[in-house]
């Protein structure tokens, strides 16, 4: 049995594609094609590379967003990327282009975008998403991108000075509108997750900022494209009993018509290893008890990334260190679906990115570098 193991190992480790070296924070959308657009910084710039293949090759990566070579990233503070049904890429990310604030220790960036109009061979100007001067200096935020062409970019952001709190903005011919705050204080540290149905409506998860020991995750959603919101409610039954920000983003996936959805998080409830959970609704959006996601606890479980395919399958994919050292791991929604190992036995892996429509394919860290996997 131990070797039948090992064989399935190495046949999973082997089908995992390089896809750039010396690039970290990696990001993956695809087009309704099944091309593969990845994201990531090399360099100290933000940088693309495209797959029109089903991730067998890559282009040679093109700067998205020219840093000067000062783009920093790390725990979830790398850039993001989405593409419309045009073929249009968008891309976001934290950079500080001020001289004199760059010999600074730790920078304070701003939240920037920037759109290609061919397919990720070049890219304009960025713009600034955030309007006020400082207000995204934590870095941390996601996009979503509608079929249509408008961009939605949620993030943390403290330009109350009462701590960071949920920001919004939509994206429309590479300008963003006024920035809409969305939540009261959150976690410091943990992104927020976003998401889109078909018709370009955002849903957004975040984690919860309170004093009694548990952070819990909560949603708040717009049936009218982003110009008003639900108010926020909360996702999880069981107490995550996570006591300080663990600098870990809930995911979310929403299926086409907007009935379904699938929302990821890493928690503690038990009071032993942290590992990660799901719920999948219910049509009509009836949130079950979540799950554990792993069918092994050992070790710790974190940063979930989710997303939906064609066939409205939820998959999502996380850090797992079952074994030990940290790998990637994966799953669905499907029935008797089960955990499959996707990156290398005995490499360290980390920051998965998931992307699910015509294709699923799944980005990560591993050896320095960015690694792919393809699973549908």
């Amino acid at each position: 049995m131990r070797t039948l193991l090992l064989l399935l190992a190495l046949v999973t480790a082997a089908s995992a594609e390089t896809v750039v070296s010396g690039a970290i924070q990696p990001q993956l959308a695809q087009d309704t094609d099944g091309g593969f657009y990845c994201v990531f910084i090399r360099n100290g710039n933000i940088e693309l590379t495209v797959s029109a293949d089903g991730g067998k090759t890559w282009s040679a990566p093109v700067v998205a967003i020219d840093a000067g070579g000062k783009a920093s990233g790390g725990r979830q503070r790398g850039p993001r990327i989405g593409v419309d049904a045009k073929k249009n890429v968008f891309v976001t990310a934290p950079v500080c282009f001020d001289p004199v604030k760059q010999k600074e220790k730790y920078p304070p960036a701003e939240l920037w975008i920037a759109v290609s109009n061919d397919a990720g061979k070049t890219f304009g100007k960025p713009s600034r998403v955030n309007d006020v001067d400082g207000a995204a200096a934590e870095s941390l935020h996601q996009i979503a991108v509608a079929p249509s062409g408008e961009a939605h970019v949620v993030w943390l952001d403290n330009r109350e000075g009462k701590g960071n709190c949920v920001w919004y903005a939509r994206i429309s011919g590479g300008k963003a509108s006024k920035n809409v705050r969305l939540t009261p204080p959150c976690c410091p540290c943990c992104a927020p997750g976003i998401g889109l149905d078909g018709k370009g409506n955002p849903f957004v998860v975040y984690r919860e900022m309170t004093d009694d020991g548990s952070r819990e995750i909560f949603m708040t959603v717009s049936r009218d494209g982003g110009k008003s919101f639900s108010p926020t409610a909360r996702v999880n039954r069981k107490d995550t009993r996570i006591p300080d920000c663990p600098m870990d983003a809930p995911t979310l996936a929403v299926s086409d018509d907007g009935k379904k959805f699938a929302v990821g998080w890493m928690g503690n409830p038990e009071g032993k290893d942290k590992d990660v959970f799901w719920a999948v609704s219910e049509n009509g959006g009836v949130l079950p008890l979540e799950k554990r996601i792993s069918d092994d606890a050992k070790g710790v479980q974190a940063h979930p990334t989710a997303g939906t395919d064609a066939a409205g399958v939820f998959h999502i994919a996380w850090e797992d260190a079952r074994a030990g050292k940290t790998a990637i791991w994966a799953t669905t929604s499907a029935p008797g679906a089960t955990n499959e190992r996707l990156s290398a036995e005995g490499v360290e892996a980390a920051f998965p990115s998931l992307s699910a429509g015509k294709s699923v394919g799944i980005v990560w860290e591993q050896g320095g570098g960015v690694e792919f996997r393809k699973i549908k």
